[in-house]
């Protein structure tokens, strides 16, 4: 495998994307301009400073887009980290079931906090930790869009690193009693407390009719 030709292509891809949702906090000139300085720091035999300038498109990237999700889907049982589920293999569920969505937001922004726990508005003082900071709300809807039930900050969702963590899950639990069978749509909107994105995903779903009791056996 070429890897040079495939680290260009992983640039090129970036640029593409953000070029796409301009201008939310960076420009595609930043990004262009950064993949451009990684490719010719890789032609130099720099390899350092060409991850260092790749991670600056990348981050650009980031700041650009909106709002998204890598991946949302239902699962089975608690995830036990990032990337680390079972995707559940059926979205049918019976009343009182647990429902457990994983879904790994991208876009997201970030407080910052000094040594002191204090908010220090940005400024690199170099022990300070990042935050990320997600409020949730939730709509129930049937599969003709009819909302059923909804719910506005149902809950935060909130990590705290000393680097600007990428790799974040959230996991949301539900369980829905007073649904008639049939077919509904799960809405998850994500808001960033550190700015004024906001995204959703809907994930579609069953509520299966009970299984009849069986009468006993008479004598």
């Amino acid at each position: 495998m070429n890897i040079r030709a495939a680290f260009l292509r992983v640039l090129a891809f970036a640029a593409a994307i953000a070029m796409a949702f301009l201008p939310v906090r960076a420009s595609a000139g930043d990004i262009v301009d950064s993949a451009a300085e990684a490719e010719r720091l890789l032609a130099a035999s720099e390899p350092v400073e060409a991850l260092a300038a790749a991670e600056a498109a990348y981050d650009a990237t980031w700041r650009a887009i909106p709002l998204s999700f890598r991946k949302a889907l239902f699962v089975d049982g608690k995830p036990a980290g990032f990337g680390r589920y079972t995707p559940r293999q059926s979205a049918t569920f019976k009343a009182g079931d647990e429902i457990v969505v994983y879904a790994e937001p991208v876009g997201y922004a970030y407080g910052v906090k000094g040594g002191d726990g204090a908010e220090n508005g940005g400024k690199d003082e170099g022990d300070e930790s990042f935050t990320i900071d997600l409020d949730a709300d939730l709509e129930v809807r049937t599969g003709g869009g009819q909302i059923l039930a909804s719910s506005e900050g149902f809950s935060r969702l909130s990590q705290t690193a000393a680097i600007r963590e990428r790799a974040f899950n959230v996991t949301l639990e539900f369980a829905f009693t007073g649904l008639k069978p049939g077919d509904y749509v799960l809405a998850v909107t994500l808001r960033d407390v550190h700015s004024d994105k906001k995204g959703t995903f809907e994930l579609p779903f069953v509520m299966d009719a009970p299984k009849p009791q069986s009468r006993p056996a008479e004598e």
